[in-house]
């Protein structure tokens, strides 16, 4: 009778199916490597990555997919993660056609079959990193324009000022990220002025002209423009303002 052995098989073919479906068809790439690079297995996504078939990986070693920028280091990454047990760092991967993705990669020590591997999970991080860029680019141009640039969250507390600001109002950013925008409002404005700048906000906008203050006190007068900052699916999340200094322009005025 052999019931209890072909139940046993039955419930192994399951279990080995299950886990190869959970490994092929993970979204991260994942790849299995002995501990001098040579690639023992892949899934799917790790195939969709480089554009090899699986055959292909696994006849490649992991210095011949990793840009040669980080090459000299893979001797550094393996002795900490010998140390550790686990890695993580972020490089290149070179695709079959040539091109590099950007990829972050999570390196940990396994057992398979009483031989020590390595177990790699890729993730595509192209789409992050051409995002970062265009916002450091951003950041880098707001910072560098003569308006007065400032951001504030919901309760209109400042999470972001440019080296204009920080000339003009002679505030540094350490001294007034976190701090209510209403520190460098002047106390002299017509009444009213500020719950007006507010609803002009939350409707879409404000423009006109108030007056601000300084660190030191001093007053002056500026031209404000305000708008709304929404996310990618369209909820407010913060307000900018865009400030100018019309001092002299009022002085000519009169």
């Amino acid at each position: 009778d052999i019931t209890e052995r072909k139940l046993a098989e039955t419930a192994l073919r399951e279990s080995e199916n299950k886990f190869r479906n959970l490994f092929d068809f993970a979204t991260d790439s994942i790849f299995v490597q002995s501990l001098n690079g040579r690639i023992i297995s892949v899934n799917n996504q790790a195939c969709n990555l480089l554009g090899y078939t699986k055959d292909e990986l696994q006849k490649l070693k992991f210095s011949d997919l990793i840009n040669e920028n980080i090459i000299d280091n893979t001797f550094a990454i393996y002795s900490a993660l010998k140390e550790k047990g686990n890695y993580q760092f972020e490089t290149q991967y070179k695709r079959k056609d040539g091109s590099l993705s950007d990829v972050e990669i999570s390196m940990r020590l396994i057992k398979l079959q009483d031989e020590e591997v390595v177990q790699l999970f890729v993730r595509d991080i192209s789409e992050r990193k051409h995002a970062q860029e265009k916002i450091d680019m951003l950041a880098h141009a707001i910072r560098g324009i003569s308006e007065c640039v400032s951001i504030t969250d919901l309760d209109n507390k400042v999470i972001f000022i440019n080296d204009a600001f920080e000339k003009t109002y002679g505030y540094t950013k350490e001294e007034i990220i976190g701090k209510h925008i209403g520190i460098i409002r002047s106390a002299n404005n017509r009444p009213g002025i500020i719950k007006e700048i507010d609803i002009g906000t939350d409707k879409g906008g404000w423009q006109g002209e108030l007056n601000n203050r300084s660190k030191d006190g001093r007053e002056f007068p500026v031209y404000l423009s305000t708008s709304l900052l929404r996310n990618e699916v369209g909820e407010i999340i913060a307000s900018i303002g865009v400030a100018s200094d019309i001092t002299e322009r009022k002085s000519s005025e009169r």
